[in-house]
C-alpha cells in the first residue's frame, strides 16, 4: 500500500508541476529572444513552485526506492510520466491524443504490468 501511495502522491506533484510549467511557458512572447525568455521565466513565481514539486517528485521517487526493486520503480515511475503527460496534455491544453499516441502509451503500460508480474515470479 505504501508504493501506491508514492506513486499517486509523485502524480499529483508531476502533473502540479507540467500544467504550472506549460503555462508559463505559454505566456512567454515566442518572438522574444532566447534572453528575453530566460528573463520573463526566471521572474516568475511559477517556475520556482515547478522547480521546489520537482525536488518533490524526486524525493518521493528515492522513498518508493526503499519498497520497490530499481528494475521495477524505475520504468514504473517514467511510464506514470508517460500516462500522465499524455492524459495532462489532453485534458488541460486540449493536446491531440492521435491513436498512435495511445497505442504507444499502452505498450509502456504493457510492459509495466510484465514487469510487475516477473517481481511477482522471482
Amino acid at each position: 500500500m505504501t508504493a501506491i501511495a508514492l506513486a499517486v502522491g509523485w502524480i499529483g506533484c508531476f502533473v502540479t508541476l507540467n500544467i504550472l510549467l506549460k503555462s508559463g511557458v505559454q505566456r512567454i512572447d515566442p518572438g522574444s529572444g532566447f534572453v528575453a525568455m530566460a528573463r520573463d521565466l526566471a521572474a516568475s513565481p511559477w517556475l520556482y513552485l515547478a522547480v521546489v514539486l520537482y525536488g518533490a517528485c524526486a524525493l518521493v521517487y528515492l522513498i518508493s526506492l526503499r519498497f520497490l526493486p530499481l528494475s521495477t520503480a524505475g520504468p514504473i515511475y517514467m511510464t506514470l510520466g508517460v500516462v500522465a503527460s499524455a492524459l495532462t496534455g489532453l485534458i488541460y491544453f486540449a493536446e491531440p491524443l492521435s491513436a498512435l499516441k495511445i497505442g504507444g502509451v499502452a505498450l509502456c503500460v504493457t510492459g509495466i504490468a510484465l514487469l510487475a508480474l516477473g517481481n511477482g515470479a522471482a
